[in-house]
């Protein structure tokens, strides 16, 4: 749970199954900087087609996947499995510090899960508060 992880930090987060989420851009890259604070990272995700759908498009449209590392400083993005480069104007390339100062202190976005509409799947919606 994101939540939980915000508030007690990534070593005291309970454990737990992975819950596919979504987050905007901004939240995404408030993330990778909060991460890239912390120390070395990896992180894959995917990229939505457009800004709006229902949730089997949610859970199963993709632009592309884009894997992002950093160690020893340095952010390293490649893209699908093929390891392009990522383009300049991918999410995680774009500095936080480019945002600005107020909507870093006063925006914070929650992940909305990503609920798979499958029917032998009994459908559970995953806890949003810490």
């Amino acid at each position: 749970n994101a939540g939980f992880t915000r508030v007690l930090g990534p070593d005291l987060a309970p454990p737990g199954a992975f819950s596919p989420y979504t987050v905007p851009a901004i939240e995404l890259r408030r993330v990778i900087a909060e991460a890239a604070d912390r120390g070395p990272f990896e992180l894959t995700y995917d990229r939505l087609p457009g800004i709006q759908g229902d949730e089997t498009w949610r859970y199963t449209a993709k632009d592309r996947t884009v894997h992002v590392a950093f160690a020893g400083g340095e952010l390293n993005c490649t893209v699908d499995d093929d390891d392009d480069p990522c383009d300049a104007d991918e999410i995680a390339l774009q500095p936080w510090s480019d945002v600005p100062w107020l909507v870093r202190k006063l925006s914070l976005y929650h992940p909305y899960p990503i609920v798979r509409d499958d029917p032998t799947v009994k459908p559970t919606l995953p806890c949003f508060g810490p």
